[in-house]
């Protein structure tokens, strides 16, 4: 009476409205962390990657379980959570495989490219147009009484308090690209191998499909890499590895689910006791999955202790600018346009016997010749 439910290409769509809703929800992340107070980039990045793993988790394992109950809401068999460790029926196995199909198409190619593809559009393109937009209605066209431009004037990044002049160097800042997503990449590098790794208890040809999809994901996310952090976002500074080290503990995450999919298998197969009752089941399961987690935290931590520094490395050090210079071509000054320009032309035009300009000149090893790298 109800209607049929949904299957087939609504799941398809609904994996395309995931992955652009997770991809939205990572954007708006970043500016609620700023507003939140983490100011200092190494901190919020933490915050960010945490929130957006988070919160893609979220909605996607909220998908995966309405998916779930849709499923096995179907038959009249008795669907108890004991049933999880064990397959005693056609109908039970029919259920597992249809679960894998649904989340097979909404995986892909929705959750897996669509957030992607669709990251240089809504944060490169569209910023890009608005911000014109309201650059050129603000302080080139002035075509709207000042209430409503100063209205306009709160949503235009970088803005200042005048109406009348928008400085050079403002709207640089106001156009300029994204920041270098490296928290996003690392919290989809944990949440899509996590998800695909849930689907390992379903008896079904769909969930090396998945992964199939998941290696066809990484040879892609690869390339698009290259494009998006060498061309598409703007060159950062990372001067700490905390992001680093925290996406590495959450790593843990995607192998603890391997391994309660062992402790799953292992219940049904007969390698563990299968008359136990079901919340010992569940409390195997529980313990199976937190102490992978805190095993793989505590190796991670006292094997390659990433957050002491035992200062054994000399890339740390200060060293002068004549020690570079032994080592490398480059330098602070052959690499700083505006002190390049300098030399050149101040040298050539105003002091070109260097009685006034002391300073080093920015060259190469002859040490005369004004360069540039």
């Amino acid at each position: 009476s109800g209607g049929n439910p949904a299957g087939g290409d609504m799941f398809v769509v609904a994996g395309f409205l995931l992955g652009w809703v997770n991809m939205l929800m990572g954007i708006q992340i970043y500016f609620i962390s700023y507003g939140l107070g983490f100011h200092r980039k190494d901190k919020r990045d933490v915050v960010i990657f945490w929130a957006n793993l988070v919160v893609s988790l979220m909605n996607t394992s909220f998908q995966i379980f309405s998916t779930a109950v849709q499923v096995f809401n179907k038959s009249a068999e008795h669907t108890d959570v004991g049933l999880l460790f064990e397959v005693r029926s056609l109908i039970r196995a029919a259920r597992e495989h249809e679960l894998a199909r649904n989340v097979y198409l909404m995986m892909l190619p929705g959750t897996f490219f669509t957030g992607y593809l669709m990251c240089p559009i809504m944060a490169g393109i569209v910023p890009y147009f608005w911000n014109m937009l309201l650059m050129k209605t603000i302080y080139v066209w002035h075509c709207l009484p000042g209430p409503l431009l100063r209205i306009l004037r709160m949503f235009l990044p970088w803005a200042p308090q005048s109406l009348h002049r928008y400085p050079v160097r403002l709207a640089e800042k106001g156009l300029e690209g994204m920041e270098l997503g490296v928290p996003w990449d690392y919290s989809g590098n944990i949440m899509l191998p996590s998800i695909c790794c849930a689907l390992l208890p379903l008896a079904s040809p769909y969930v090396w499909q998945v992964f199939r999809g998941l290696f066809f994901w990484a040879a892609f996310y690869y390339f698009y890499c290259r494009y998006m952090h060498l061309r598409f976002m703007r060159a950062q500074y990372y001067t700490t590895r905390r992001v680093d080290s925290m996406a590495n503990i959450a790593w843990g995450l995607p192998l603890s689910i391997v391994a309660c999919s062992c402790c799953i298998w292992a219940l049904r197969t007969g390698r563990l006791p299968t008359d136990a009752k079901v919340w010992v089941k569940l409390l195997m399961l529980g313990g199976t999955f937190v102490l992978s987690f805190v095993l793989w935290v505590v190796c991670y931590l006292i094997l390659v202790d990433p957050f002491w520094d035992r200062g054994e490395h000399p890339n740390y050090d200060d060293p002068s600018v004549e020690d570079v210079k032994k080592s490398t071509l480059y330098s602070w000054f052959n690499c700083n346009p505006a002190y390049v320009l300098k030399c050149k032309y101040y040298i050539q035009d105003i002091d070109p016997e260097r009685k006034v300009f002391l300073n080093p000149i920015a060259c190469g090893h002859d040490g005369k010749s004004v360069r540039f790298f």
